[in-house]
């Protein structure tokens, strides 16, 4: 069975909206467990960060392992699935309040953590950003559910209760795994070699005979045939994916025009054909094409953005009426062959480009962490953890300031909370349409939000009234949603297509890491020591501040993989 690319994405979205119901309401926790059992600061904090940072840490060690070169069995996301609901069991007979909730949130954040590891698909980059951009909505509206179900079900069976109740209703992600597997497409990543290093044959040139017994002895050879990348599932769903032709490909020549029609349907790349219709489409294929100093020759580049190839985006708006034609390639930083001819009927772009192998494990993790641009990327994660602090505690924050009375309903907080998640899921739908739209750079988006974000937090001990509360809080979910979206973005612009796997679960590690360590302490040491949440949260402002001006002044002195270039005039291809 096939899937479609949009019950593709409505899957991961209904697998992150199961995970959510019980992982967003982190607020509402901390919030109960220090106003109705009573706990400490540093205690009622403490199941919330081992829940949120071993659930990055676990997806962190999946994602960056190169998990993604080898589909995972099915038993393994089950289990992971199932996982959630065992902690939350285990805690009941311990009674030890610290330790039952710490059990159950921890194994519960372990859950989390390798099931989203184990069914993250980045095989196919247009497939993977739909993805992240659904699974970062759905789980939002994910809490928006569990809170007030969380908040009704601990009137009536406990807070331990109502936590095993939402992760029983997050067992349904296991049909939503069963039905993802169903998916025939092929478990071998895009940049994935078709062979062994050592068995590489060496370009040369090849007569269309021998290329179909170069193809046919490599089919034999392989255990597992690449099939063939679909870009419109309604119009290739029904074709049976060719045999792979292995194409001549000469490093310091050209290949004839004649061998790359008849051999377009390979494993090299595969062909789109789109009409002045299909611009919209196009900009789901994460490519984009460069400029080099020969007006027919071009050199190509993959690009890690999810904007749509210039050249064609050009051609459609200067020729509506004609017909694009159009060859895309997996990521490869290696060389690539481009003949551009343009006829009276249509444009055609005929790409080559040899397959790039995948990094090693060991190699892309030393690679990750030398790069200076990770220490930039590491100290915007973890300003972005720090915005997740507040909004884990500003519930218990704004109790102590009489904002939100201390009854056994907390109706405001629930309030509170749910206009916060709507400002985040605007966040996230805002940065989509700009990156989308605009093309405006990531840099820019980063920039703006961290000065808001660190300016709200600045302005923290003046807010004395609702209204200045939930403006305060709609623009904290604001600027917590754009920058959550926006962060795989920047690790694939700075570390490049290939590293964006490892260099996501390298910083997730590291942040898994510090937010264990750090929310129980910042908030026994400022709330319980000094009475307020005030002094910590504009020390937050500041730093957010802070990664601001960082970069403003050091990210032009970072480099860049090369990833795109200047938009193809029509002169210079004619």
């Amino acid at each position: 069975m096939m899937l479609t690319w949009k019950l593709r994405s409505l899957l991961h979205g209904l697998l992150s909206f199961f995970q959510g119901l019980l992982y967003n309401t982190q607020p509402v926790i901390v919030l109960l467990l220090v106003r109705h059992l009573n706990l400490d600061r540093r205690w009622g904090c403490l199941p919330v960060a081992l829940m949120t940072g071993l659930a990055a840490i676990s997806e962190g060690i999946v994602g960056s392992s190169g998990r993604i070169h080898v589909r995972p069995p099915l038993i393994l996301p089950v289990l992971a699935i199932m996982l959630t609901c065992i902690g939350i069991a285990l805690s009941f007979p311990i009674n030890d309040v610290v330790t039952s909730y710490a059990i159950a949130c921890a194994v519960y954040g372990l859950g989390v953590g390798l099931s989203r590891g184990f069914t993250s698909d980045t095989r196919d980059e247009a497939d993977s950003y739909r993805k992240h951009v659904n699974g970062q909505l759905s789980s939002v509206l994910g809490g928006f559910v569990g809170c007030p179900l969380l908040l009704v079900l601990e009137d009536l069976v406990t807070l331990r209760g109502a936590m095993l109740i939402l992760a029983g209703v997050g067992l349904h992600a296991i049909a939503v795994v069963i039905v993802q597997f169903r998916d025939k497409r092929s478990p071998v990543s895009p940049c994935s070699p078709p062979m062994a290093p050592a068995e590489a044959p060496k370009p040369q040139e090849h007569t269309p005979g021998d290329m179909n017994t170069l193809g046919d002895s490599r089919s034999v050879r392989s255990n597992k045939a690449i099939e063939l990348r679909q870009i419109i599932d309604s119009s290739q769903r029904s074709a049976a994916p060719p045999a792979p032709v292995l194409l001549p490909l000469k490093i310091a020549g050209k290949l004839p025009y004649s061998a790359q029609r008849k051999n377009q349907s390979q494993q090299f790349g595969y062909r789109q054909r789109v009409n002045s219709a299909a611009e919209r489409d196009l900009s789901l294929k994460n490519h984009l094409a460069t400029l080099k100093p020969s007006r027919r020759r071009l050199n190509t580049e993959p690009s890690n953005v999810n904007f749509s190839l210039n050249i064609v985006n050009q051609i459609i708006s200067q020729q509506p009426d004609r017909s694009v034609s159009v060859d895309v390639l997996p990521d490869s930083s290696v060389l690539q062959t481009t003949l551009h001819r343009r006829s009276v009927s249509q444009e055609s772009i005929s790409i080559l480009t040899p397959i790039e192998l995948p990094v090693p494990f060991a190699e892309a993790v030393i690679r990750t962490l030398t790069t200076p641009a990770f220490v930039l990327l590491l100290l915007t994660a973890v300003s972005n953890c720090h915005i997740w602090m507040i909004s884990s505690t500003m519930l218990d924050a704004f109790v102590d300031i009489q904002l939100i009375v201390e009854d056994s309903t907390f109706i405001r907080a629930v309030c509170l909370f749910l206009v916060m998640a709507l400002a985040n899921v605007t966040g996230i739908c805002f940065c989509n349409f700009l990156l989308r739209t605009f093309d405006i750079p990531e840099k820019t988006i980063v920039l703006l939000t961290n000065f808001i974000g660190g300016s709200c937090l600045l302005m923290t001990p003046f807010l004395h009234n609702l209204v200045a509360v939930v403006f305060w809080a709609v623009v904290l979910g604001f600027v917590q949603g754009t920058l959550e979206f926006v962060q795989p973005n920047l690790v694939s612009l700075y570390l490049g297509p290939r590293m964006r796997q490892c260099g996501i679960g390298v910083l997730r590690i590291f942040v898994g890491l510090y937010l264990i360590v750090a929310l129980p302490l910042y908030a026994h040491s400022y709330r319980d020591a000094r009475e307020s949440y005030d002094v910590l949260y504009q020390i937050f402002g500041l730093l957010q501040t802070g990664i601001t001006f960082l970069w403003l002044f050091l990210e032009p002195f970072f480099d860049k993989p090369q990833t795109g270039g200047p938009v193809l005039l029509d002169h210079e291809v004619c």
